[in-house]
């Protein structure tokens, strides 16, 4: 079944607050690529050991061969799943967990031979939801690595040949394309040191949920450099006059989110594209890169007058930025909207002055986060006088 609408929320949140690492950054300057803590090192190194290999022996490879190696062996030692962990080093013993959960643990064996690694999050993936995947640092070239499923991609498709990047991935081949050059591990626990490339790297590519289609589908990429403007979009379609996303009924934060939870997955599974929500999209925070989260409502009629009501809720006093997009609409609410700690419903009219509305909400505090977790849209009687 699709897990990461719900587990990645996991791992971009709790997995982040218990390793002190910040799957999103702050730093200004430059792409996160700080190392992972010493005890994640030490965890790493443990791992070596109780595989019977030589860190030193694994060190002295090429950082590409590394992490092809590598990439099969947490592919091998990890299963999908969930489990309570009370330290996040206990991956390194038994390994059941999401995407999160993978690449943290192939982030600490690179980087305790001395390899360069970042995560990479993509969102709103189909029938995935979020996800997290791993790139290695190469002679100056980010490679990219999912070890949640097991493959990379190379230029040729030669298991031994160039890695490419995400951005390649993404922008150069068609799905075709990228069947022939996609590197598939197998999912026994070998060798990862005598066995040859080949061996390693001889499944198929198979993974229900997940096509190679959809490392192009995400609707948006992070790299987790504080400078990147993330936008995830909430589509609604007016049917009867109305169109909702969330529980206004909710009145505590776990309730609205339990609800935001349930409905995007339902959004993901349900073989339309064009509704799918991410789980994410109802965070505004700028505390770890800049998120602004854009509303597209379709199905109204221009010159008709329309009703936007969004349900907030906030750990502390913060204030949130409604504006529309281009010439879609006449927006008629507030601009700039106070939100105070807990529970915030704000309703503001607009006229639709095409069949399809666009509205941008972002947080305008530098810390702290907003939930915005209700939309919804509703016709008025009326059009403009």
């Amino acid at each position: 079944m699709p897990f990461a609408n719900a587990l990645t929320l996991v791992n971009l949140s709790a997995f982040a607050a218990a390793l002190v690492i910040i799957v999103d950054s702050a730093a200004l300057a430059r792409v996160q690529t700080s190392p992972v803590p010493d005890t994640t090192i030490e965890a790493a190194l443990d791992w070596y050991e109780a595989a019977g290999l030589d860190a030193d022996q694994i060190a002295s490879l090429p950082v590409d061969e590394r992490a092809r190696r590598l990439t099969q062996a947490v592919y091998a030692h990890c299963e999908q799943g969930t489990q309570s962990v009370s330290d996040i080093d206990e991956l390194f013993q038994e390994c059941v967990t999401a995407c999160g959960g993978f690449s943290y643990v192939l982030r600490g064996l690179l980087e305790a031979t001395g390899a360069q690694t970042r995560y990479v999050n993509l969102y709103n993936i189909p029938n995935q939801g979020n996800h997290t995947a791993v790139e290695v640092k190469i002679n100056g070239h980010w490679a990219f690595y999912d070890p949640t499923f097991g493959v990379y991609f190379t230029e040729d498709g030669d298991p031994r040949g160039r890695i490419l990047s995400l951005r390649e991935i993404t922008a150069n081949y068609t799905e075709e394309g990228l069947a022939d050059r996609v590197n598939q591990a197998r999912e026994a626990r070998l060798d990862i040191l005598e066995q040859s490339m080949g061996e390693l790297f001889s499944g198929e590519f198979d993974h229900p949920f997940m096509s190679l289609k959809n490392y192009q589908l995400a609707e948006a990429r992070s790299r987790l450099d504080s400078r990147e403007l993330v936008i995830l979009d909430i589509p609604l379609e007016l049917t009867g006059g109305t169109a909702s996303i969330g529980d206004f009924e909710a009145r505590t934060m776990a309730d609205a989110q339990a609800a935001w939870l349930q409905q995007t997955n339902a959004l993901l599974v349900d073989n339309d594209l064009s509704n799918d929500v991410s789980y994410l999209s109802h965070r505004l925070s700028n505390n770890q890169g800049e998120r602004l989260t854009t509303i597209s409502v379709s199905g109204l009629r221009p010159e008709q007058r329309y009703e936007l009501t969004l349900l907030f809720f906030a750990a502390a006093d913060s204030e949130v930025q409604i504006a529309s997009l281009g010439r879609t609409a006449f927006f008629g609410g507030r601009n700039v909207i106070p939100i105070e700690a807990g529970r915030t419903i704000q309703v503001g009219p607009f006229v639709a002055v095409e069949n399809m509305a666009q509205f941008a909400v972002r947080n305008l505090d530098d810390t702290g986060t907003v939930g915005l977790l209700g939309v919804e849209v509703r016709r008025l009687d009326g059009g403009r006088q």
